[in-house]
């Protein structure tokens, strides 16, 4: 059953660049233009050819195009099929068995006239599926969000620290320009994290952060729950822009008490058995190799040297050690580290 390849493609990885762009106003000015690029098609009677490449009929109308593994994921997950199982298929080069099994699945879904919202992009030549999703799927557009935000937090008291936008997720970082009044710390600072993404990769939210800045890098503590969240079935702008009317109060809440944990944290000293079992209940919980954790005790030691033997040393040391991974494990042992930190 090996033989044809199949066309899916996989979007080129965009890491967090601060540099990238210094502006709100350029990132609305950015996401309205990659808005352009993009383009939805209610489906029916979806099936696949022997490269796996989609056609349907939208309006009457017969289209096709190539998906990127992420579409193919949501697809395989609306019709009922393993999404391990159809990647093995493909990587292993069993393309017509990957077919057969689409094929047959999409029949029971096209004669259910469930019914599908293709979005596709235009880029690097290709257009492609980004994502397909229900049609209940409420778009957040990311000009939309930037604006409403700035209508109830003043972005020109941050700065952008970094940022993600493609057209399957955004993901933008921004810190006060004012430094906390903390001591023994460094220049620390609190900030906010945007999440949304237009294909079903997360929810629309808003999250505290605390950033300390180090040389030329910076730390990032994800700290507690978001916000602000929104899910995109059932939700509208209008919806995030109401909830948005309580965002100034929730950020000098969590900033305050931050402020206090820190302050009462950097006294609290650990001792080398604290540590050791911090460190197995981080393995564990993170999923760690014996590699990472040895990294990782590197980074707390050089900590430590600077601010003493705290859980304040430890979250530093992990959300350093975040920087080498893509953006949802990075949130992750983020997360996980703000969590740690207000448990100590």
């Amino acid at each position: 059953m090996t033989g044809t390849t199949a066309k899916i493609i996989t979007p080129q990885a965009t890491i967090i660049n601060a540099k990238a762009i210094s502006t709100i106003a350029e990132m609305i000015e950015q996401s309205k233009r990659m808005s352009l690029l993009c383009s939805d098609d209610r489906t029916e009677n979806m099936w696949v050819d022997d490269e796996l490449v989609l056609h349907y009929t939208t309006e009457g109308e017969k289209k096709q195009t190539i998906m990127s593994r992420w579409s193919l994921s949501q697809l395989c997950t609306k019709i009922g099929i393993p999404v391990k199982y159809m990647y093995k298929c493909i990587d292993e080069q069993h393309v017509k068995l990957a077919q057969t099994n689409i094929n047959e699945w999409l029949t029971e879904f096209n004669n259910s006239r469930a019914g599908a919202v293709i979005r596709k992009c235009y880029s690097e030549n290709t257009e492609y599926s980004r994502g397909i999703v229900s049609e209940r799927y409420s778009l957040y557009d990311n000009s939309q969000i930037l604006t409403a935000i700035n209508k109830s937090v003043d972005f020109d008291n941050y700065d952008i620290r970094g940022q993600i936008l493609t057209p399957e997720r955004f993901h933008l970082r921004l810190t006060n320009k004012k430094k906390l009044n903390v001591k023994d710390v460094g220049d620390l600072f609190s900030g906010i994290m945007i999440d949304n993404s237009e294909v079903g990769q997360g929810a629309l939210k808003i999250t505290f952060m605390m950033y300390r800045l180090q040389c030329t890098n910076g730390m990032v503590m994800n700290t507690q729950a978001p916000l602000v969240y929104c899910k995109h079935y059932g939700g509208t702008i209008e919806k995030f822009s109401e909830r948005l009317h309580t965002l100034p109060r929730l950020l000098s809440e969590a900033e305050e008490y931050m402020t206090t944990l820190i302050d009462r944290n950097i006294k609290k000293k650990m001792s080398m058995k604290e540590v050791e079992e911090c460190f197995e209940k981080i393995k564990k919980a993170l999923k760690m190799s014996e590699d990472g954790i040895e990294k990782l005790g590197i980074l707390r030691e050089i900590y430590a040297d600077e601010m003493g033997e705290n859980s304040f040393a430890i979250v530093n040391a992990l959300t350093d050690y975040s920087k080498d991974f893509a953006i949802d494990r990075r949130i992750e042992i983020e997360t996980y580290a703000g969590k740690l930190f207000k448990a100590a």
